[in-house]
């Protein structure tokens, strides 16, 4: 077997797989495809060399040593008596083989949804994510969601507090207005399989109880969550941002950066700050009682003519300012109602404290 960066690619991802939640921490290998599986997910790579006659699992010890050789290196399988002795040169390593029978069946691909560029919807997953928990045990709220709205495929996520959702391209797809894609915000890093500037394939899978991405030779399978939609905080967002509100304009990094300095010096309990509009600065005040701060930045475009107050969550206001870049749209429907940031494909829903 010829290492190519393909492969090593893979490797690095099914690592990743079969340490979490895996039913047999192995790897598959046949002469026609290489996957790793958990309860959750599958990662697979169809294979161009024929280099194992018979279906083999190796440990994953066996996968770490393989991705330590650099690309272009060739190795040598041999299998006997249940045992892969794989040879580089001089050199060679014995590992025992894990049970075939019992691995995870690969998940098949079914019915084509929709085929998307694959920078634009990893982009969007990573964006809408930011907004959602992976360590809830809510289920709605530790996946992005994934459908069509008025138009376009979209990706959604919250966790409650704060909600995302980022416009990926037009879609013309009649089968998606019909269901919603759960894709785990824990799977997000194993995207990385596939290459940003070509295409990859939306399939179900496993009589639609998963979602199957596919490009090339690689597909990456997800379980689809069983939970509610929500469609209903989107139509919040989206009626907040078409009714009668209060809009300014403000540069990511200068509010970024006022926004760390305010973190610096607030203690970890406190995590409230008052934000005052007020003509064409914007004023951010902490609540911490030793250690005050305010800081103040310009902004533009402000349709207020009156004092416009708000009181947010400091750390999902820093953390929704960081995932953006270039100029910001705050958007104000006034009183204790959600705040909305706007930028790009991009919106954002915070809700406020009563100061």
């Amino acid at each position: 077997m010829i290492i190519t960066k393909e492969i090593l690619k893979f490797f690095k991802v099914a690592l990743n797989i079969i340490r979490k939640k895996a039913i047999v921490e192995g790897v598959y290998i046949s002469d026609e495809v290489m996957y790793a599986a958990n309860i959750e997910c599958q990662a697979a790579y169809i294979l161009e060399q024929k280099d194992i006659t018979k279906p083999i699992v190796i440990p994953s010890k066996a996968a770490e040593y393989i991705i330590s050789f650099p690309v272009n290196s060739k190795l040598e399988f041999l299998v006997k008596d249940s045992c892969l002795t794989i040879k580089s040169g001089r050199n060679k390593v014995r590992f025992s083989l894990l049970e075939e029978n019992t691995y995870p069946k690969r998940s098949k691909k079914e019915d084509l949804l929709l085929s998307v560029n694959a920078g634009k919807f990893v982009e969007s997953v990573k964006a809408s994510a930011i907004a959602g928990d992976c360590n809830s045990p809510n289920t709605r709220v530790k996946c992005v969601h994934i459908s069509v709205r008025n138009g376009k495929l979209i990706s959604s996520a919250t966790d409650g507090k704060k909600l995302a959702f980022v416009d990926i391209v037009p879609a013309n797809c009649d089968v998606l207005e019909k269901c919603e894609i759960t894709f785990p915000i824990a799977h997000i890093g194993y995207l990385s399989m596939f290459e940003c500037a070509d295409n990859i394939e939306i399939n179900y899978a496993n009589h639609k109880r998963a979602v199957t991405l596919k490009q090339d030779d690689f597909e990456l399978s997800s379980t689809l969550i069983e939970c509610s939609d929500i469609n209903s905080l989107i139509s919040i967002t989206e009626s907040i941002k078409n009714g009668t509100v209060n809009t300014f304009v403000v540069e990511q990094e200068s509010l970024k950066t006022v926004l760390s300095r305010i973190a610096l010096l607030s203690s970890v309990n406190e995590n409230k700050i008052k934000c005052v509009v007020s003509g064409d600065t914007f004023a951010i005040t902490n609540m911490d009682t030793t250690t005050a701060c305010e800081q103040v930045i310009d902004i533009s475009d402000s349709t207020s003519n009156s004092e416009v107050k708000m009181c947010l969550n400091l750390k999902d206001f820093k953390e929704l300012v960081g995932s953006v870049d270039g100029e910001i749209k705050v958007i104000c429907a006034g009183g204790d109602k959600p705040v909305l940031l706007e930028a790009e494909n991009k919106l954002f829903l915070m809700t406020q404290f009563r100061c």
